[in-house]
């Protein structure tokens, strides 16, 4: 006996916060994330900007907001002219919102690195980093000024983790901190903002800023995939902050596949398959998206049956790499 439930939950996390006031790290192995256009050099009078996160788009990060263009209230637009309900934006953003698959990653430690080499000029450390609601704007981040006189803010921060202090000099690529998701945020994420010297906010989507920048409608992208057993909704929260994969079952147990991805569009799949130690298929379970352009979850059930030894949870998502969860199903009895 099988059984299937899906469920889709698609995040818009909310990404925004004040500067107020704040040694450099080693940068490490960091490059831009192509090399699409080998000639820029970050920084420099346009402020020329490298991407502040390591990894792919769609599988290691995900854009879920742009800058909303649209000053007026209720009306919104990203830089593509996309309006309201096509826009990927919320009401009155200004920046740059660059998620993750879940609190596993952010424990995990993912860095954001400096887009430009500045001075910090603010600093914030120490607030709660796993908010899931708006509820206070105070989180923690850095702020650093250019040669050009711009200024580029990042936020949310990971608790501990700012790795500069006011008056520090960094390079493009310095790690400044890690991902996290303190202040008015609802998941881990990078709030990544610019402004001009009259402290105007700047997309740089729309002044081409970035040395390589992101496509705006990524292709599906496996972020993460996780095992669980039993009821889903008994867990706190098994989207965005789930506990250790399970990795034992007995038959007549209830296996739950979790899928966490970034991007999509029309017409691109993903599945599971629920494969036996004898190599055989004992569960596929798949399903055709719908234009999906931020960050879902997504899940499916299985009843677990014979035969017992190690079984195969295997995660995909369109073209991108598969991912497989090693479980062992043993004698109930």
């Amino acid at each position: 006996m099988k059984c299937f439930h899906l469920l889709s939950i698609v995040w818009l996390m909310a990404g925004c916060s004040e500067p107020k006031e704040a040694s450099p790290q080693d940068s490490g192995s960091w490059s831009n994330t192509d090399t699409g256009t080998p000639d820029c050099v970050p920084g420099g009078a346009s402020l020329q900007l490298a991407w502040p996160m390591d990894g792919e788009d769609t599988l290691d990060w995900v854009i879920v907001n742009y800058v909303d263009l649209n000053t007026s209230p209720y009306e919104m637009e990203d830089y593509t002219g996309a309006l309201n309900s096509n826009a990927k934006v919320y009401d009155g953003h200004q920046g740059t919102d660059i998620g993750v698959s879940s609190f596993r990653e952010m424990d995990a430690d993912t860095p954001v690195r400096a887009a430009a080499p500045g001075r910090v000029v603010w600093t914030a450390d120490g607030y709660y980093d796993r908010n899931t609601a708006c509820i206070s704007y105070e989180g923690n981040g850095v702020t650093l000024e250019h040669d050009n006189g711009y200024s580029t803010f990042y936020t949310h921060f990971k608790t501990g983790s700012v790795a500069v202090q006011s008056g520090d000099w960094v390079e493009a690529g310095d790690i400044i901190g890690m991902v996290g998701s303190s202040g008015c945020s609802t998941g881990p994420h990078l709030h990544f903002e610019v402004r001009d010297p009259d402290w105007n906010v700047v997309d740089p989507f729309l002044e081409g800023l970035w040395c390589d920048a992101p496509v705006y409608a990524p292709p599906l992208g496996l972020m993460d995939g996780w095992v669980l057993e039993g009821d889903i909704y008994a867990y706190p929260d098994p989207w965005l902050d789930p506990p250790p994969n399970v990795t034992t079952f007995t038959p007549g147990q209830t296996l739950v596949t979790v899928h966490s991805m970034g991007g999509g569009q029309a017409d691109e799949w993903f599945d599971v398959s629920i494969i036996g130690p004898d190599g055989v298929s004992y569960g596929s379970y798949a399903n055709v998206i719908d234009p999906m352009w931020r960050k879902s979850v997504w899940y499916f059930t299985h009843i677990v049956t014979e035969p017992l030894g190690e079984w195969t949870v295997r995660f995909r998502a369109g073209d991108s790499p598969t991912q497989d969860v090693l479980v062992e199903v043993v004698d109930g009895g």
